[in-house]
């Protein structure tokens, strides 16, 4: 069975999703995540594929100085770019999966 797990997230959002991967790879099943790509490399590594989805959540959880701060417009625009890429993104992580878990919040509301 070829098994889809995603999320976009932090370390903390991430993680069980690879626990979870890794028992079912012990079960003999093919996993897949869609994942922000900061987790690429270490999810690869211990033998699952990888489709990276959303930003790099490292550098937006730097500090920043007021004058480097996106305005309430550009972050409005940077996640609703993130949401549209993001049902692309598992749409096509999602062909020839027979199971797709998602994980925590992978649906965001947007005001005009």
């Amino acid at each position: 069975m070829r098994v889809l797990l995603s999320t976009i997230g932090s370390r903390g959002d991430v993680q069980p999703l690879v626990a979870l991967g890794l028992q079912l790879m012990e079960f003999g099943q093919q996993v897949h995540l869609c994942v922000p790509p900061d987790f690429r490399y270490w999810i690869e590594s211990l033998g699952m594929t990888v489709t990276p989805i959303g930003p790099e959540l490292r550098s937006t959880g730097k500090a920043r100085s007021a004058a480097v701060m996106p305005t309430p417009e550009q972050r409005r625009q940077m996640i609703a770019g993130t949401i549209a890429a993001q049902f692309e993104t598992i749409a096509a992580a999602a062909q020839d999966c027979d199971i797709i878990v998602g994980a925590t919040a992978l649906q965001v509301a947007l005001l005009p």
